[in-house]
């Protein structure tokens, strides 16, 4: 397990912007939150199986160059109770901050590569043989852009509908947590993991006019437990989440600062109220917004040509994400679609 330590200040963590998916990964990282959530989520069927408190992350290395610029966000290793052998149960968590229609395809291929690396290292200890079975493999979609989910979550739903062959369509189905729409009453909680509802509760309100007034209710509901370190360490992060981030923030800040400067100390409350207020304050959350539509289109480019062509090199993929320009990668996804080679691709890049 990945442990999460509150190394980070305040200070350190406002040098660079702090997108939307890696907020994602650092608080979905953390052990107590992860369980929770999986706990308030999936089916009670399924819960009886599984030994949450075994649950540990799987290292981002387990997928290969192939997923290297597009690996899934969190992949949750759980053992299974009452199995005859040592089975895992894996579950893959794929966060969006906008609405993207072919994630169930990205998410499709992340399942396919879990089981490959999994049948290939069975396969090398010698354990493949009739009875051997692969392990069991669901997906968590979290969305909470500022629309709803329009993407369907069923795999087969992709193909050109051909009703007389549709049984012989892949299958799979994920599951749907999209913050946009669900009610604030209604969103996952854990009375003793303070930190999961706090921390779905920024995601969903994170581009709402409404954000000041939520987010000062979150760092209320914290305000008992700020003596902990890990506690301490999401509030920061918090902060810097949202000064990154929240669009609407930058008119609110007085109100929210007399909350937090209770739990954060004077200095460090300073600290971040100029990082709300400053001239570049603005622009801050604007590379921010950016970066995360950047790594949208770039994402979208590679599975464009791999569906159409091949996989991209490793090189071809670096230089695909270091263009930030938005008007650039729209390009680039049109002409993706149109290229007749790799080459031909990575040539225009130049």
């Amino acid at each position: 397990m990945k442990k999460i330590t509150p190394k980070t200040d305040l200070v350190s963590l406002g040098k660079r912007p702090l997108t939307h998916s890696t907020f994602f990964e650092l608080t979905f990282e953390m052990l107590m939150l992860a369980q929770a959530f999986l706990r308030c989520i999936l089916p009670e069927k399924l819960l009886a199986r599984l030994d949450i408190d075994g649950l540990t992350i799987a290292p981002k290395q387990m997928f290969d160059v192939m997923f290297k610029e597009t690996r899934a966000d969190i992949v949750y290793r759980v053992p299974i109770k009452d199995s005859a052998t040592h089975i895992d149960f894996f579950i893959i968590l794929e966060h969006k901050s906008f609405d993207d229609f072919w994630t169930i395809l990205q998410v499709f291929c992340y399942v396919a590569r879990i089981c490959e690396r999994e049948f290939r290292t069975a396969y090398e200890k010698g354990l493949v043989n009739k009875s051997y079975r692969l392990s069991p493999v669901i997906a968590i979609i979290i969305h909470h852009g500022e629309t709803r989910f329009t993407g369907s979550i069923e795999f087969d739903e992709l193909f050109y509908d051909l009703p007389e062959i549709r049984e012989f369509f892949p299958k799979m189905k994920a599951i749907l947590v999209d913050l946009s729409v669900i009610d604030e009453s209604a969103i996952p909680n854990d009375p003793n993991v303070p930190e999961l509802k706090a921390v779905l509760m920024i995601f969903k309100v994170i581009f709402s006019k409404e954000v000041g007034i939520k987010a000062r209710d979150v760092f209320e509901e914290l305000k008992p437990y700020s003596d902990e370190p890990k506690y301490r360490y999401l509030i920061r992060l918090i902060c810097v989440y949202l000064a990154t981030n929240a669009q609407h923030l930058k008119k609110q800040p007085v109100k929210l600062k007399q909350v937090l400067q209770t739990i954060v100390g004077e200095k460090e409350m300073s600290t971040l109220y100029e990082q709300w207020t400053k001239k570049g304050e603005a622009k801050g959350r604007a590379e921010g917004k950016a970066e995360g539509k950047a790594e949208g289109k770039a994402e979208e480019i590679i599975r464009t040509l791999t569906r159409r062509l091949e996989s991209p090199s490793e090189l071809l993929r670096k230089k695909i994400n270091s263009i930030h320009n938005i008007k650039k990668l729209d390009e680039l996804v049109d002409f993706a679609w149109t290229c007749v080679s790799l080459d031909e691709f990575a040539t225009a890049l130049k």
